[in-house]
């Protein structure tokens, strides 16, 4: 469960301005919906990159503001906003600090993805859907009148283990290529340290320009601890029919 107390008092380095953020007491992850290039939709907790924008027009990250306090009302305060999609192009001309970029780029990776995250959904609904239809013909419901005065239950719908899944093409346009590689080099530039703690983000990112070597290079640097959980698995298992999508997964 997700609880909160009160507010965190956050003064941000660029014009002094003080802001606040819920004081997080427990997370929860929980979420309807997880893709594999870390966009959780439907959150209980927030899913961002900690980039935000004061109003004096400054981008600046959480982790930079300074710690002022708790308060318990958010009375006459106001929370620092996210930038929206427009700002972070905007804001990708001005050459900004590693840190910044990879927290802006990132960001836009996942707006570009939202049209094909809708194609995502709408296809595999209809999917099935269809799948539904055709176990219902198949298994009709042929209870008597007396099945019914007595409570026997209809048939109940199970999936089909042989059922089809697909999913629609995944065709990234120049721009998203385009920031995906930009994003690439800043991370590969940063994981020269910490190479097991961007190699998942990595490997997706290699995974969707479908750069398959690249991609199984840094899939093969993951933790042992993060190779036991999703999405590893999935993308492991992607690679290996050279699938470029995003793909959608419970956690």
């Amino acid at each position: 469960m997700t609880r909160v107390a009160g507010f965190q008092q956050l003064r941000v380095p660029c014009c002094g301005q003080v802001y606040i953020k819920p004081n997080y007491l427990s997370m929860n992850f929980m979420a309807s919906e997880h893709w594999t290039d870390g966009l959780r939709t439907a959150s209980l907790m927030p899913n961002e990159t900690g980039l935000r924008r004061c109003q004096c027009g400054q981008f600046l990250l959480m982790h930079d503001t300074e710690f002022l306090g708790l308060v318990e009302s958010a009375e006459n305060l106001t929370h620092l906003p996210c930038p929206k999609a427009h700002e972070l192009d905007e804001y990708l001309t001005a050459s900004p600090k590693a840190a910044l970029e990879i927290a802006a780029r990132t960001e836009l990776w996942w707006h570009h993805n939202h049209p094909y995250r809708q194609s995502y959904r709408d296809h595999r609904n209809a999917e099935e859907q269809a799948s539904r239809q055709a176990w219902e013909a198949a298994q009709p419901d042929q209870r008597t009148w007396w099945d019914k005065f007595r409570g026997k239950a209809a048939p109940q719908y199970q999936r089909p283990s042989n059922a089809p899944f697909t999913i629609p093409p995944f065709e990234p346009t120049s721009e998203q290529l385009s920031n995906m590689t930009k994003l690439c080099v800043l991370l590969e530039q940063e994981a020269s340290e910490f190479a097991s703690s961007k190699a998942l983000m990595l490997a997706e990112l290699y995974r969707e320009q479908s750069l398959w070597q690249q991609a199984q290079d840094w899939l093969d640097k993951v933790s042992p601890e993060e190779q036991q959980h999703q999405p590893f698995g999935l993308m492991q298992k992607m690679l290996h029919r050279q699938t470029a999508a995003p793909m959608r997964y419970r956690a």
